[in-house]
C-alpha cells in the first residue's frame, strides 16, 4: 500500500489583482493520492483475426475457419459461447499503385475482425492464451485484468484519499498559523484544470484500473494496482 501527496500553499488577498480568476480569499490547494494492491479475479482478453488473400470468398472463408478454430479451442477449457464477443470487423482493399499494368490494381483483401473473452477461470488463463497465440491469423492478444468488485474498491479509495487531503489542509493551515473554514472545491478528474494550470501541473487520472503494457502477458499477476487521486482547495480563516 502506497500513498503520497503533492500540496501548494497560495495566500490570495482579495484586493490582489491576477491574470486567472483564482479564489479571492487564502487557501490551500491539495494533490493526494492513494494507491492500494489488489488480487485480479477477472481477466478480459482481447485479441484479433487478420486474414488476407488475393480473392475476397477465400479471405472470408480463412476467417470463418479461424472462428471456428477459436471456438474450438474454447470449448476444450469449457468456457462458454456467450463470455465470446465479437465488436468489430473491417475489410481493406489492399492495392498496388506501382503496377500499372494489373487490373484495377488491386493485390487482395484483407479483413480483421476484433474479439473479447472475459475470463473468470484465471487457471486456465496461460493455456488458453497459449493456444490462441499458436493459431494462424490470430495476434494483438491483450488482457486487461479486473476485480469483480470494482465498485467496492472505488467507494474505499474514494473515502481514503478525501481524508488524506483534508488532513493534509489542516497541517499545512496550521503551520501557517490558520485553520481551515471549509472546503472549496474537490475534483477526482480535472474540473480544477484551469486553477493547476497556472502551476504548471499535469493533467491526471483520477482513478486507474487494468495493465498498460501491450506485451504479451502469458501469466496472472499476483496484484494489479488500484489508484486513486483528488485535487482539492481550502478555504483558510
Amino acid at each position: 500500500m502506497k500513498s503520497s501527496f503533492f500540496v501548494i500553499v497560495f495566500m490570495c488577498l482579495s484586493s490582489l489583482a491576477i491574470a486567472n480568476p483564482l479564489p479571492q480569499f487564502p487557501f490551500v490547494a491539495v494533490y493526494e493520492k492513494h494507491e492500494i494492491d489488489v488480487k485480479p479475479d477477472l481477466a478480459v482478453l482481447s485479441f484479433s483475426i487478420k486474414v488476407f488473400n488475393a480473392q475476397s470468398e477465400m479471405a472470408q472463408a480463412e476467417l470463418s475457419d479461424t472462428r471456428i478454430k477459436i471456438l474450438d479451442a474454447l470449448a476444450l477449457f469449457k468456457v462458454p459461447n456467450s463470455q465470446l464477443e465479437s465488436y468489430r470487423i473491417d475489410k481493406n482493399i489492399i492495392r498496388n499503385f506501382h503496377n500499372k499494368n494489373e487490373k484495377f490494381g488491386i493485390q487482395g483483401y484483407e479483413i480483421t475482425q476484433d474479439f473479447s473473452i472475459k475470463l473468470k477461470q484465471l487457471k486456465k488463463y496461460s493455456d488458453i492464451v497459449a493456444t490462441l497465440n499458436s493459431l494462424d491469423y490470430v495476434s494483438d492478444i491483450y488482457p486487461d485484468f479486473k476485480i469483480t468488485k470494482e465498485d467496492k474498491y472505488k467507494r474505499q479509495l474514494v473515502k481514503l484519499v478525501s481524508d488524506k487531503a483534508r488532513k493534509t489542509a489542516d497541517l499545512l493551515a496550521l503551520a501557517q498559523g490558520r485553520e481551515v473554514l471549509k472546503v472549496y472545491g474537490m475534483s477526482l478528474d480535472a474540473d480544477l484544470q484551469a486553477f493547476y494550470a497556472r502551476f504548471a501541473l499535469k493533467d491526471r487520472r483520477s482513478l486507474s484500473f487494468g495493465m498498460p503494457s501491450k506485451n504479451l502477458v502469458m501469466t496472472v499477476p499476483e496484484t494489479i494496482k488500484l489508484t486513486a487521486t483528488i485535487n482539492a482547495i481550502y478555504e483558510l480563516k
